[in-house]
C-alpha cells in the first residue's frame, strides 16, 4: 500500500472512531495484517480456538469488494463487522477499512448463544447497535474508502470486470460455436486487442476482451480447470 493511502486510510479510521464511538481498523489485504486499530483489537484477546482471526477480516474485505465497496459480516464468536474495501488506482484490492466488534439485536441472545464463554466479560461490553446504524455505518466506510483512492467506488470498480458483461460474451460464445459444430480458437481476436490497447481504446479492448474470454471458455470445455 502507497503511504498516501496508507496515512488516508489511518487519518478516517480515526474519525469515523470518534465520531461513531466504535472500533475502526485499518486490514492490509496483501500483507495479511492489521496495521491500525483505533481500540484495542479484540482478536487479539478472542479465546475461542475456532476463530480464524485475520482470516475472518480478509473475509469481509474481499467481499466488500465483491459487493460494490461495503459488506457487513459476523464474526466466529457471532458478533456484527461492517468493512470497505479500498482499491489502488488500478482497481486492484489493498486494504480493508473494518468498523467492529458490535453486537447487533438483544445482547442476551448473542451472550446466550456465545461459543466461548470466557469471552462473555468483554462481548457484554462492546456496543449495541441496530441493523439500520451498521448499515449507514458501512456506508460512511465506503465513502471514506473511496476518498482515500481518490475515486468514487463505482469508477475504481469499473477496472474490474463485470460479470454479466462476460457471462453475456459466454453465451453468445457457446452458441456460436455449438451452431458450428466445432471449437475454433479465435486468433484474430488477439490482433485486434493489441491494435486497441495500442490506441488506447479502453472500452473497445473490454468489450473484445469479454468475448475473447467466452472464446476461452467455450474451447476449454466450459471448464477453465482442465
Amino acid at each position: 500500500m502507497q503511504e498516501l493511502q496508507r496515512k488516508r486510510c489511518i487519518e478516517y479510521a480515526e474519525h469515523i472512531s470518534e465520531l461513531c464511538d466504535i472500533s475502526v481498523s485499518v486490514l492490509d489485504v496483501q500483507q495479511k495484517q492489521f496495521i491500525y486499530n483505533s481500540r484495542p483489537n479484540l482478536c487479539r484477546e478472542c479465546k475461542f480456538e475456532k476463530c480464524s482471526g485475520v482470516n475472518t477480516h480478509l473475509y469481509g474485505s474481499n467481499e466488500a469488494y465483491r459487493w460494490n465497496g461495503q459488506y457487513i459480516y459476523y464474526c466466529p464468536l457471532g458478533l456484527v463487522y461492517a468493512s470497505a474495501s479500498v482499491v489502488d488506482e488500478s482497481g486492484r484490492l489493498e486494504a480493508g477499512l473494518i468498523a467492529g466488534p458490535m453486537i447487533v439485536g438483544d445482547p442476551q441472545d448473542t451472550l446466550s448463544e456465545l461459543p466461548e464463554p470466557s469471552m462473555a466479560e468483554v462481548v457484554s461490553s462492546l456496543p449495541v447497535e441496530t441493523t439500520a446504524y451498521v448499515r449507514h455505518l458501512a456506508a460512511i466506510l465506503s465513502a471514506s474508502a473511496a476518498y482515500v483512492v481518490g475515486l468514487p467506488n463505482s469508477r475504481a470498480m469499473g477496472f474490474v470486470y463485470e460479470q454479466e458483461k462476460i457471462l453475456n460474451s459466454i453465451y453468445e460464445a457457446r452458441d456460436k460455436l455449438l451452431s458450428q459444430g466445432e471449437t475454433v480458437y479465435p486468433i484474430e481476436y488477439e490482433k485486434r486487442l493489441h491494435n486497441l490497447i495500442c490506441t488506447h481504446d479502453k472500452v473497445g479492448a473490454q468489450q473484445l476482451l469479454n468475448e475473447l474470454i467466452g472464446h476461452i471458455y467455450c474451447a476449454s470445455n466450459f471448464d477453465l480447470h482442465t
